[in-house]
């Protein structure tokens, strides 16, 4: 299962994103989607064993959360 999570810094890392969930307790893959000029920058948070209701409930927590200043927004999507 996935979710998407935007609003983040265009210097953002994965390790520096996966690090900081890790320390508000979520254990997920973060993977880093970069467009155009790299300014807009989508991480992807993945679990193999996430299923859609565990995703819900990850994407509402993470959903709101401060990172460097960013408020973030993770919804799950229907389809990647």
């Amino acid at each position: 299962m996935h979710i998407l999570v935007s609003n983040l810094p265009a210097e953002v890392t994965e390790e520096g994103l996966q690090e900081a969930f890790a320390k508000a307790g979520l254990n997920a893959t973060v993977m880093l989607s970069r467009e155009g000029d790299a300014s807009k920058v989508t991480a992807i948070v993945e679990s193999a064993d996430m299923d859609r209701p565990a995703a819900d409930r990850l994407a509402a927590r993470i959903n709101g959360m401060l990172y460097e200043g960013h408020k973030l927004s993770a919804y799950v999507p229907l389809f990647l």
